[in-house]
């Protein structure tokens, strides 16, 4: 059972949780870009958009995250400034951080290992970015412009539900997958990681909800303003 209620932290811990989670799930992703064993939906989609527009992945991620912003600002009704500016902060960290963490696994050889060992390191990855994202939504301070579309539909459209909400939110990344993959026949870093992220990431930000950091409960602002937009 979700637990929600004003969670009494101080500056300080708000910013460590805030760069925390973001900074684990970009680790994770990076993780499973390394593999080359198949990416979660939305890197997926980032991927298979820099290699047709020829712009590095980084590039694409961040302009990816700038439309969500504007997606999510339709679905909620909320455009605040300084929650603009905080997400646009939020995609240019994660994006860069993505596009580090890649860089690096790749030189140290993960894209190397054999594939049992990569099969688990992209498990290990797609662990690492349902945690981070967990940590985000729960802090709830800024947000990924994906986590948070997972957010809003979770509290707005299913009740709390972790899982239902990410695969309806993973219906963006699927239709830009799936409308390149009929303009050229081709498609990159969809394999057994996206597979397992498509139908295990919802799951594992529950989990994580639970398990990592337990102590650390859904702050109150969204859930709040979505209970008075319901009313």
């Amino acid at each position: 059972m979700i637990m929600y209620k004003q969670a009494k932290l101080s500056n300080s811990q708000l910013v460590y949780f805030v760069l925390f989670g973001l900074t684990l799930n970009a680790f994770g992703m990076g993780m499973t870009v390394a593999t080359n064993l198949g990416s979660a939906m939305w890197t997926a989609s980032s991927v298979n958009l820099s290699v047709w527009l020829g712009l590095p992945l980084t590039v694409v991620m961040i302009l990816l995250g700038a439309c969500q912003i504007i997606v999510n600002g339709l679905i909620s009704g909320s455009w605040e400034l300084p929650k603009i500016i905080g997400n646009i902060f939020v995609v240019l960290f994660f994006g860069s951080f993505v596009g580090l963490f890649t860089h690096l696994f790749l030189v140290i050889g993960i894209g190397q290992l054999p594939i049992g060992l990569r099969i688990l390191v992209t498990i290990v990855g797609i662990l690492f970015v349902g945690s981070g994202i967990s940590i985000s939504q729960r802090v709830n301070l800024v947000l990924h412009p994906w986590d948070e579309l997972t957010n809003l539909l979770r509290f707005k459209c299913f009740k709390g539900k972790a899982h239902q909400a990410q695969l309806a939110a993973f219906a963006i990344p699927c239709t830009i997958t799936l409308i390149l993959w009929l303009v050229t026949r081709q498609v990159y870093a969809v394999n057994i990681g996206t597979v397992i992220s498509f139908f295990c990431q919802g799951k594992l930000i529950g989990w994580a909800d639970m398990r990592v950091f337990p102590a650390l409960t859904h702050r109150l602002p969204l859930l709040d303003s979505l209970r008075h937009d319901g009313s």
